[in-house]
């Protein structure tokens, strides 16, 4: 005996709950993952540099390290927030496609389930199952164009987010060798 529509519909739903679940965990993960990484990183440099700060013989060489220290510490920092954004836009990536799947997929629902309703319901009932078709048609169309309409802009927003990025990674490197010259002048 095939199973009923609605066990269907259940058990997409609870499909579709599984992938967003797990889309949801992975990102966590790799976010997790990436936090790790860096407060290693960070603990690993904040001791050398410490190390570096208790043998230096005097102020210039104490400025000097602190100089040294700024542009790779920007560096990383950009490097992170980066990654951040990049395991971001991947699972918000991800997230979109499952939501688009199931929204079609809850679209084609609902109209078989209209158009079955429509054949066993009185006469004249009909308009209504047109109706909501139109209306879950229309849902569609605006989501479609919306969604249109929001790719442009979060292209734009992730080129401002690069070029901000570069322009402060490229004023920390101008800024630099100034605090650089006190090495040059021991």
């Amino acid at each position: 005996m095939p199973p009923s529509h609605d066990k269907m519909i259940d058990a997409s739903h609870l499909d579709a709950f599984a992938s967003l679940a797990n889309t949801t965990l992975d990102g966590t993960e790799r976010l997790l993952s990436l936090n790790l990484q860096a407060a290693r990183s960070l603990l690993s440099d904040a001791l050398t540099h410490s190390k570096a700060l208790s043998e230096a013989s005097d102020l210039n060489e104490v400025l000097s390290l602190n100089a040294a220290l700024s542009q790779p510490f920007l560096e990383k920092t950009l490097w992170y927030w980066r990654r951040c954004y990049e395991i971001s836009a991947d699972t918000q990536e991800q997230l979109v496609t499952t939501g688009d799947a199931q929204q079609s997929d809850f679209s084609q629902s609902m109209s078989t389930f209209l158009d079955r309703m429509a054949k066993t319901s009185p006469v004249g009932s009909e308009l209504a199952a047109v109706m909501v078709k139109s209306a879950i048609a229309a849902t569609s169309s605006a989501f479609d164009a919306a969604q249109r309409v929001a790719e442009p802009l979060v292209e734009i927003t992730e080129a401002s987010a690069a070029a901000v990025a570069d322009a402060t990674a490229r004023a920390a490197g101008a800024a630099t060798p100034p605090g650089n010259s006190a090495n040059a002048s021991n």
